[in-house]
């Protein structure tokens, strides 16, 4: 920027104007959210199998970018499964959130640059008792990666004041962030 002209713009603007503006400038922000439909009118099922003593469904929601999306479970416990290039990757939030009973969310939120998608936000219902009726949310932030995608945080909206801003907020840094498994 010709020096001139940054002159006469700070002595225009307020200072935080310039801030503001310089930052915008810098960082375009061209992070934008898609959503995934969970339910099963959005996810039909494409295989049913029998592991161990437990009957497991698996569904196919809809791709986004070169990922296949797919919503694998029973009547007590679900899971997002990614695949990039034919490759499965578990994402295991069965153990590592609950060993007990869950639900997904109706839908799944993407976090994209540019089209691309870097991050994925997924709401769980846990039930912490066998067949209890009280369920607690969770909000799961999975960085989005061609060779491993993987959880980076798991947030209680019950002690987490704005849980949906915090979930946006590690979403959009988790291709930094560190696999908690």
């Amino acid at each position: 920027m010709n020096a001139a002209i940054w002159v006469r713009i700070r002595r225009t603007l307020p200072p935080f104007a310039v801030l503001l503006f310089c930052s915008a400038a810098l960082y375009p922000s061209s992070l934008k959210s898609r959503f995934t439909d969970l339910t099963d009118i959005g996810c039909p099922r494409v295989d049913k199998f029998v592991e161990g003593e437990e009957e497991w469904e698996k569904h196919r929601c809809a791709d986004v970018g070169s990922y296949e999306v797919y919503r694998t479970g029973n009547d007590e416990r679900q899971e997002i499964e990614l695949h990039y290039g034919g490759k499965p990757q578990y994402l295991n939030f069965f153990h590592n959130i609950t060993d007990k009973y869950d639900r997904l969310g109706d839908r799944a939120e993407w976090r994209l640059k540019d089209g691309k998608p870097l991050a994925l936000i997924v709401l769980m219902f846990v039930r912490q008792e066998d067949h209890g009726k009280e369920e607690h949310q969770r909000l799961i932030v999975v960085k989005i990666d061609p060779v491993k995608s993987c959880v980076v945080k798991v947030i209680d909206p019950a002690e987490q004041k704005d849980a949906d801003f915090t979930a946006r907020a590690a979403a959009d840094g988790a291709t930094v962030s560190k696999c908690l498994w």
